[in-house]
């Protein structure tokens, strides 16, 4: 007879690594990183500071990016610098739709 053994800590298992475990933000006054109300006058830099040594940059903007986080300083980007790049991403992607379609359209015409 095979028995698994017995588990004797009773704790919950450990979750896998995230993101979140190397970043440099990891502690730091989340206030920092949010304003304090939504349209306040607020100065990002501290944030950006702690964000531009960052290990995890590129997975917190990909969250950020994802879900999409509304405000606050999001991998080194605050919500207006991420709302350019989703709309520079999206204009891309558009203009190479229209390059793609543009150029099936000049192959067919004889």
């Amino acid at each position: 007879m095979h028995f698994l053994p017995r588990r004797t800590d009773h704790s919950s298992p450990a979750r896998p690594h995230d993101w979140r475990d190397d970043a440099a933000c990891k502690g730091v006054d989340p206030t920092t990183f949010f304003p304090s109300r939504r349209g306040a006058v607020w100065d990002s830099g501290p944030a950006k500071k702690v964000c531009a040594g960052c290990p995890s940059i590129a997975e917190c903007l990909r969250h950020a990016l994802s879900l999409p986080e509304e405000s606050g300083v999001w991998g080194g980007l605050d919500e207006d610098e991420r709302l350019t790049l989703i709309r520079r991403a999206r204009q891309a992607a558009e203009d190479e739709r229209r390059k793609a379609t543009g150029a099936a359209d000049a192959v067919a015409v004889p």
